[in-house]
């Protein structure tokens, strides 16, 4: 949230999350984290990302342990997801539109399955 970055590209963002950018242009550490593999805006996130679901990311991330990366930190809810990035510097996530608040800004939009829209009730 306080940054200045005022957006991001797909491809920026996939190599954070990748943790294959580490830096952000200001200097601080990029913190990406992101929600349960099982939350279904985490698997739409990925098929949008990375072109695949979280359950096959597995095995990229088993590589990246072993050299030393370690993955997203994980959130159990989309409350902690905006916690973490309202007090974590470097800190990116992804929620829905209507679950945006003040304590968030938004860089990059990206559509997903309106078939989501049901988490905004929740």
């Amino acid at each position: 949230k306080n940054s200045t970055l005022e957006k991001l590209s797909i491809k920026q963002l996939e190599n954070i999350y990748r943790r294959k950018t580490f830096i952000d242009p200001e200097g601080t550490r990029w913190n990406p984290i992101n929600l349960t593999a099982d939350h279904p805006l985490r698997i739409a996130f990925a098929r949008k990302i990375f072109q695949q679901p979280p359950d096959v990311m597995e095995a990229y991330w088993n590589v990246q342990y072993f050299q030393g990366i370690m993955p997203p930190y994980v959130v159990n809810s989309v409350e902690a997801m905006l916690r973490f990035v309202e007090n974590t510097p470097g800190a990116i996530g992804y929620l829905l539109p209507c679950q945006a608040d003040n304590r968030v800004r938004i860089i990059l939009k990206l559509t997903v399955s309106d078939s989501l829209s049901n988490l905004c009730n929740k």
